[in-house]
């Protein structure tokens, strides 16, 4: 069940995944989504990171070589696909 107040969280993820599937390159998509300083954006950098990356290590690079807020995108990229 969706709880009040998603809808943005949901728009965010939803481009994100679009993204993921374009040959935008990622600093570009990644400016599309925001810069990470608020919750949804952070998020949706984060699961656009980890969809487009090869590696665990690719994908904690391309979350941080951005503008926006890299060190929370650094852990929140990271720590799901750690080991």
């Amino acid at each position: 069940m969706a709880e009040p107040g998603h809808q943005e969280t949901l728009a965010a993820l939803g481009k994100a995944a679009e993204l993921s599937r374009t040959d935008i390159p990622a600093h570009e998509a990644i400016q599309e989504l925001g810069e990470g300083w608020v919750a949804e954006e952070a998020l949706a950098i984060s699961v656009y990171c980890a969809l487009v990356a090869e590696s665990f290590e690719q994908g904690v690079v391309i979350a941080v070589n951005h503008s926006g807020d890299t060190p929370a995108l650094a852990g929140a990229t990271g720590a799901p696909a750690g080991d």
